[in-house]
């Protein structure tokens, strides 16, 4: 990285912006297809997979505060934010990809493991994003390096969401991937 209150490069900025990138690839795709994929797909009710949704992300909101304050006493060798990016991004992936699997297991089951897998994905995404967004104040005093570094994370985190929603949400349409399931009771 470049000196604390000197100019960054554009390989940092650009990294910095693919970082953000990476992370709502999953985040958008949760927001456009995972209420399709719970009631079509995973055989949720519409009312279970609101109530899901409800009371994870009332729950998200309230750990991302304290998620700010443990990453800001974060004391490593690495800093106080990289170590966070280090130690959840393998538990990112995972966890999103099980949180778009459906196990064949009861009913009952399954409603846990939705329950389980949502809650797990939105509190390893603030584990991972809220130091990710607190690196901007982090890598260089100047202000309009920050702001410089800001508006590439925020380009490429938008990308994210515009590919998502062309690509994803239409693929999903047209291949009908709807197994026509029972809803769980």
């Amino acid at each position: 990285m470049s000196e604390m209150n000197g100019k960054l490069s554009f390989g940092e900025k650009f990294g910095y912006g693919l970082g953000d990138l990476a992370a709502n690839f999953v985040f958008q795709a949760l927001m456009a297809l995972q209420l399709d994929f719970y009631t079509k797909t995973y055989g949720l009710s519409p009312a279970q997979a609101g109530t899901l949704f409800l009371v994870v992300g009332l729950g998200s909101a309230a750990f991302n505060p304290i998620m700010g304050v443990i990453a800001d006493r974060t004391n490593t060798r690495w800093g106080r934010f990289r170590p966070w990016l280090l130690w959840t991004s393998v538990p990112f992936g995972v966890i999103g990809v099980l949180t778009f699997t459906t196990p064949n297991f009861s009913p009952a089951a399954k409603l846990i493991y939705a329950w389980i897998t949502y809650l797990l994905l939105r509190l390893i995404y603030a584990a991972n994003n809220v130091p990710y967004a607190s690196l901007t104040g982090v890598m260089t005093e100047d202000p309009d390096e920050r702001t410089s570094i800001a508006s590439y994370r925020q380009l490429f985190a938008n990308s994210a969401g515009f590919i998502v929603g062309s690509l994803a949400v239409p693929m999903v349409a047209y291949l009908d991937m709807e197994t026509t399931p029972s809803v769980i009771s």
